[in-house]
């Protein structure tokens, strides 16, 4: 499989390209005003040669006419004619030169107002992107200490949850302390009741049983006197019946001894 294509952005290739050619264009604007200055120069010396040829000329016309004034003759008008397209020659050469000079002139402005309206330019964009660079850095600043205090703010709001929270959880446990303490005493105090409430009720017990048992045996007591009452009227109420039985019968029967009676009675 082949290897996938690394994406190029063709806005930040044609900016790479773009300065590139400013840096060219930079150069060739700085070599054609060189090249410019060099032309002038060289013109000035030619236009300064071409005067003072000019003068030369013009000197040797006005010697011929001179010469042709005095001395009228073929060969002094020949001179003189010749001298004449000379000096014409030589100053149509000298306009040429002083034409191409200010040519050359007028071009070396074009070139000095290209440069400095380029770097004007250049100027105006890197002042544009450094205001826009500080306007970036700014804002990075500002986001910076707003994010900054975002989290301080959130981190003090987060602080005093926790502080918050964990004054509930102390009031809670304070609370639950305080709740279970109170159980623990009404426990006690149920215990307390309740125990009090086994011995009062196992005295209360206890008294009815030592009750019971006293009226059991005050019971058995009095039974007892009744009973030995109701043997004692019978044994004393035996004597009189035997002797009216015995008067009836006109026999007497021995009696029994009175300490015989308790024995009897005993063995009842």
């Amino acid at each position: 499989m082949a290897a996938s294509k690394k994406s190029v952005d063709p806005v930040v290739s044609l900016e790479k390209e773009i300065t590139n050619l400013k840096g060219q264009l930079q150069k060739a604007r700085s070599k054609k005003l060189a090249d410019a200055q060099k032309a002038i120069l060289k013109l000035n010396k030619d236009l300064s040669k071409a005067k003072t040829k000019l003068k030369s000329a013009d000197e040797k016309l006005l010697k011929a006419r001179t010469k042709a004034k005095q001395n009228k003759t073929a060969a002094s008008k020949n001179a003189l004619t010749k001298a004449q397209q000379n000096a014409k020659a030589i100053k149509a050469d000298f306009s040429e030169l002083k034409q191409a000079v200010k040519q050359a002139s007028d071009a070396q402005s074009q070139i000095k107002r290209d440069v400095k309206a380029a770097k004007a330019l250049d100027k105006v964009e890197k002042d544009f992107i450094k205001a826009e660079a500080k306007k970036e850095s700014l804002a990075a600043k500002k986001l910076a200490i707003q994010q900054k205090a975002a989290q301080r703010k959130a981190a003090i709001k987060e602080k005093a949850k926790q502080k918050k929270d964990a004054q509930k959880a102390k009031l809670a446990e304070k609370k639950a302390a305080a709740k279970a303490k109170a159980n623990a005493r009404k426990q006690a105090a149920k215990a307390k009741i309740a125990a009090k409430k086994a011995v009062a009720r196992e005295r209360a017990q206890q008294r009815k049983l030592a009750q019971k048992t006293k009226l059991a045996a005050k019971k058995t007591a009095q039974k007892e006197k009744a009973q030995a009452k109701k043997a004692a009227k019978k044994e004393k109420a035996r004597p009189k019946n035997t002797v009216q039985k015995a008067k009836t019968n006109v026999v007497e029967a021995p009696q029994a001894p009175i300490n015989e009676v308790p024995e009897v009675e005993a063995q009842a």
